[in-house]
């Protein structure tokens, strides 16, 4: 309801309380996000899983932050297995996941205030498991936390910029669809 009383808003106000509705808006999705992941955090089971095209969901969430990316001076380079990768996944839920990981990938570039490259991998593996790898060439994890990333409310973000919820969300979603994240 909040939302959409934003929405309705939107476009009607002077440039000054326009920007105020903007970052109560993102406010109120941040909000919205947290909750989310808390929810799917304390859920003991995915559900909704269907066979799909894995690369198809990889494509799509590289679509959504692709804009984000090129803002931030990332460019998102696609390597992908050239047939079909198909799996059992909740398709909203591995998007989720996908769009958590190149957004701490993105992240992590950003936060060395250089242009960088995130790449996405997909391939299928001699035993006919498949392998979806997301690199950056960031300035990598400290030794001294690399144990810490998956723990919940964990996050070297800024205060207001990460929950901490991200990677241990994934992992517990990628792990109730039989994968393994790490």
């Amino acid at each position: 309801a909040i939302l959409v009383n934003m929405e309705l808003l939107d476009g009607r106000l002077a440039e000054a309380e326009a920007k105020r509705l903007g970052i109560m808006k993102g406010g109120v999705l941040r909000i919205r996000d947290i909750v989310k992941d808390l929810l799917v955090f304390a859920r003991n089971e995915t559900t909704g899983a269907e066979k799909t095209d894995v690369n198809i969901l990889i494509k799509k969430s590289a679509d959504i932050l692709r804009s984000q990316m090129k803002m931030s001076n990332v460019s998102l380079r696609l390597d992908l297995y050239p047939k079909p990768l198909i799996a059992k996944v909740n398709k909203n839920l591995f998007q989720q996941v996908m769009i958590n990981l190149l957004q701490n990938a993105k992240d992590a570039i950003d936060g060395a205030s250089r242009a960088g490259t995130v790449t996405v991998a997909s391939t299928l593996l001699p035993d006919m498991r498949m392998r979806i790898l997301i690199s950056d060439d960031g300035p990598g994890i400290p030794e001294d936390i690399i144990d810490k990333i998956f723990d919940p409310f964990f996050t070297t973000k800024d205060v207001g910029k990460g929950t901490g919820l991200g990677l241990s969300v994934s992992r517990k979603i990628i792990e109730k669809m039989g994968g393994q994240i790490g």
